[in-house]
């Protein structure tokens, strides 16, 4: 209480809460994988006033996240998305109660799983028609699934609405199936089918084989040495006459 020169009085009231305990609380906080089980810690609880440990405490906790409470079966909870979650314990020793959060970060670095539902031939021939497989994707969150087919590492080429193409050409055709999931993670599972050039027979018109190039240069000569021996003989009988 305060007077001044001209008689005003002023008062000041401070009010001192006691308290009779207060409880440090602590629990072991990180990273955890999307999907997995996670069982929540038992907090450990310290006597502020005497530093001692207290071990005959009941506690109860609450996981939320972004505020919504996530149900636990069996002291466990498995989350579902990624994210920060919030542990919320409430800690009771004697007659005291006490809350103490802490954060627990959820991941997602577990790549999706691709099924193909069939198999490719390795080789085909130019006007077949290939059937794109379908494939089912197994992840813990979302993804999205793409199939893809290369000619030669450069054309991409458009299945039909049977999801089918022919092949007009020989080279290599790559079918790629990509899986990505909501945090970055891909799968990529590839085929190669590898199309031959087809063989054209030829014709030569002077020795009348069939068959490549080299063949008929072959048959040729060897024809022509037939005819240079049977003139050779013919030409020595004469001398001998």
């Amino acid at each position: 209480k305060t007077v001044d020169n001209a008689g005003n009085e002023a008062s000041f009231f401070y009010f001192v809460t006691a308290k009779t305990l207060w409880l440090n609380i602590t629990a072991q906080a990180g990273t955890m994988e999307i999907g997995s089980a996670v069982a929540i810690p038992t907090p450990a609880v310290v006597n502020g006033f005497t530093g001692e440990e207290v071990t005959d405490f009941e506690w109860t906790a609450k996981v939320t996240l972004g505020g919504e409470e996530i149900d636990l079966v069996g002291g466990k909870y498995v989350p579902q998305y990624t994210g920060e979650y919030e542990i919320v314990y409430t800690v009771t020793y004697g007659e005291v109660s006490q809350e103490c959060s802490i954060a627990l970060t959820v991941e997602d670095t577990i790549a999706p799983v691709i099924f193909v539902d069939g198999e490719y031939a390795a080789e085909a021939k130019v006007g077949d028609t290939i059937t794109i497989c379908e494939a089912e994707v197994e992840d813990m969150s979302t993804y999205s699934l793409t199939v893809t087919i290369i000619y030669n590492n450069v054309t991409r080429i458009q299945p039909n609405e049977d999801n089918e193409f022919v092949v007009e050409k020989a080279g290599q055709y790559q079918i790629k199936y990509s899986a990505t999931d909501m945090s970055g993670n891909t799968t990529t599972v590839e085929y190669t089918i590898v199309v031959a050039a087809e063989e054209e027979e030829q014709t030569d018109s002077k020795d009348g084989f069939r068959g490549g190039c080299f063949g008929g240069v072959s048959s040729f000569a060897t024809i022509s040495g037939l005819i240079a021996v049977v003139g050779a003989a013919i030409l020595r009988k004469k001398e001998n006459e």
